[in-house]
């Protein structure tokens, strides 16, 4: 192809490609972790099969049905026949494909390797979504509660207290300090409850924008939740999993440790650790060690640092990233069961706490009319 080019007065560099034509589908949608992990997975099977890179491409496409992946596929397979490389390709779908799946895309064409390394990717992407998945189920059981809570507090105003309302204002009662409380809590709610639900969503969603926009903002919130009780030590031993875990990929790959430490660094979501890592990464191309120059990162513990000072002496950095990214998945596994453990009793503690408030709110007022009438 790059020939054919060449006949016809083309160039085709790193400085001048041509831009692939088709971009027919909408481009809208959202891809979730296991349409990649599908993607790469119908790609490495073709792989095996011994076709080439473009028919690999076009039949994935063809058997695609989320249309934002199959928009990228199509793109991708303009660009293969105008002789890009298959990584060259995926760079130019970014929003796509991660910096770490096509840094082991270009080690693989590099090395012929291209079923192991879309057997990493796969691997990788099981791994992110099963540890996205124990994230997500630390918080979604508080949310349920929550929600209940919620729920609950709505019964109370609409149902509960003007019943009690008119119960004392019929027998010009005197309120128990239970039941007043009640009664104070869904005036509350009543005047304040949904402004404050609407005020909390949008805040969200600003948040979220300026974040975006904000570089600094974004780092200094990053700082911020890497340095909190709890949620910080929880931040920095998922990134530390997730780093040796890419690390380790890119340096099995053949990449060498400078191209792999800027790739990996990208794969971290915490821009405060990110920014440690770049940091870390111009260490090193000043001449210092690995291991001086990952010292100096606030996401690595005492131990990592002494492990990595050896793979580095034994030349067995690859074995060592991984067997870090295993004890870290280990102890994150813990961590988020241990946070589990602490979240249900408490929730249990303040559900059982509402109850007995109700129960009293309720009952208060019987007793006082019976004490009253005996």
């Amino acid at each position: 192809m790059r020939e054919q080019l060449a006949l016809q007065g083309l160039r085709l560099d790193e400085h001048e490609k041509l831009k692939p034509r088709r971009n027919t589908l909408p481009s809208f949608g959202t891809i979730s972790s296991q349409h990649m992990i599908s993607l790469f997975m119908t790609l490495k099977t073709l792989v095996d099969s011994g076709l080439s890179v473009f028919e690999v491409i076009k039949k994935a496409e063809a058997v695609t049905d989320h249309l934002r992946l199959k928009n990228a596929l199509l793109m991708v397979e303009d660009s293969l026949g105008l002789g890009y490389t298959l990584a060259d390709a995926m760079r130019q779908q970014k929003k796509i494909f991660s910096d770490h799946q096509i840094g082991l895309i270009e080690a693989a064409e590099e090395t012929g390797d291209l079923s192991g390394a879309l057997g990493d990717i796969i691997t990788y992407l099981t791994w992110s979504d099963s540890l996205s998945e124990r994230m997500a189920r630390t918080f979604r059981y508080p949310l349920i509660v929550f929600t209940m809570v919620a729920l609950l507090s709505w019964v109370i105003t609409t149902s509960i207290v003007p019943q009690i309302l008119i119960y004392f204002g019929y027998n010009d009662l005197p309120m128990p300090l239970a039941t007043s409380s009640l009664i104070g809590f869904a005036s509350f709610l009543q005047a304040y409850g949904f402004i404050g639900v609407v005020g909390v969503l949008l805040g969200i969603v600003l948040l979220k924008i300026l974040l975006h926009i904000l570089p600094v903002l974004n780092y200094l919130v990053s700082a911020l939740l890497f340095y909190l009780p709890f949620i910080g030590a929880l931040v920095a031993e998922h990134d530390l999993a997730r780093f040796s875990r890419v690390f380790s990929a890119l340096l099995a790959s053949g990449l060498s440790v400078r191209r792999s430490m800027v790739i990996a660094a990208k794969a971290m979501r915490n821009r405060y650790i990110q920014k440690s890592l770049e940091q870390a990464n111009q260490t090193i191309e000043q001449g210092f060690s690995i291991t001086s120059a990952l010292s100096r990162s606030c996401m690595f513990p005492r131990y990592a640092v002494e492990l990595i000072a050896l793979g580095e002496q034994g030349g067995r950095l690859e074995q060592t990233f991984k067997m870090i990214a295993e004890d870290s998945d280990k102890r994150l596994r813990m961590m988020v069961d241990r946070i589990i453990s602490y979240i249900e009793p408490s929730l249990m503690a303040l559900i059982a706490a509402l109850i007995i408030w109700l129960a009293l709110a309720i009952t208060a007022p019987l007793y006082q009319s019976l004490s009253l009438m005996g």
